[in-house]
């Protein structure tokens, strides 16, 4: 457990030390006359700030606190990076791409004891502004420290950027002589995203020439 307390203060340090965003702005530039037989041409382009300068470090610190109604109900704690992209279209339309990984620590309560759980996850998150077809999905690893069990658990499920509602199945990895704690759940999870500001944003721009 020591060690386990040493590496995660370690990767909190990393974590509030690298969060800088890029200031970069690029265009992308379309032309086209609109009718064909007009004069006036309109021009399209996205602008972009905040370029993500590495999309695997991310642009802001991921934050999130579970629980999941399984077989034996599951509280946890996860800490990781984002990198957040927003895009803003014609008419309020637009959405959020948010990807994230990171690690957690939990608490499993069952009718004998508590165990005790650390994990590595990875999610990727999509909302669009109008909110239909918003989506997530999320992978974990879970190590069982009191009991020395190995999990894979895929989730989908809904997100509405701070908040996810998923459903989840646990694979036990180390064999049926084991007892599966989960099995199927249900989870809710809030979220936080730390600097959300230096997420990158498009901006999809307009401009008619006469």
């Amino acid at each position: 457990m020591q060690r386990l307390t040493i590496i995660f203060v370690f990767f909190i340090f990393n974590l509030t030390c690298f969060s800088q965003a890029s200031t970069d702005t690029t265009t992308s530039v379309r032309q086209r006359a609109i009718p064909p037989s007009s004069r006036r041409v309109d021009t399209t382009f996205w602008r972009t700030e905040n370029k993500t300068k590495n999309s695997f470090w991310g642009n802001s610190t991921y934050i999130s606190s579970t629980i999941n109604f399984a077989k034996n109900k599951e509280y946890d704690f996860n800490l990781g990076r984002t990198n957040g992209i927003a895009s803003y279209s014609e008419r309020g339309l637009g959405d959020y791409s948010i990807s994230s990984w990171g690690i957690g620590y939990g608490l499993t309560n069952t009718s004998s004891q508590t165990k005790q759980t650390v994990k590595a996850f990875y999610e990727y998150n999509y909302f669009p502004f109008i909110i239909i077809g918003s989506f997530g999905v999320r992978g974990e690893y879970i190590y069982n420290i009191t009991d020395k069990q190995n999990y894979l658990r895929p989730a989908i499920g809904l997100t509405f950027v701070y908040v996810d509602v998923s459903y989840n199945y646990s694979f036990l990895l180390n064999g049926s002589k084991s007892e599966n704690h989960y099995r199927h759940g249900f989870s809710v999870r809030l979220k936080y995203y730390l600097t959300k500001k230096n997420w990158e944003k498009n901006y999809f721009v307009r401009q008619t020439i006469r």
